[in-house]
């Protein structure tokens, strides 16, 4: 029971992490869309 709730913990931040990811590609995606406009 303590296992899981330590794996929990773990893939919360790691979740975090991949979706401002996702957010600063899609960033970076449009900004160079902008700069070739």
């Amino acid at each position: 029971m303590a296992s899981t709730k330590v794996q929990r913990i773990m893939t919360q931040p790691i979740n975090l992490i991949f979706r401002f990811l996702q957010s600063k590609a899609r960033i970076q995606i449009w900004l160079f869309e902008q700069k070739d406009l």
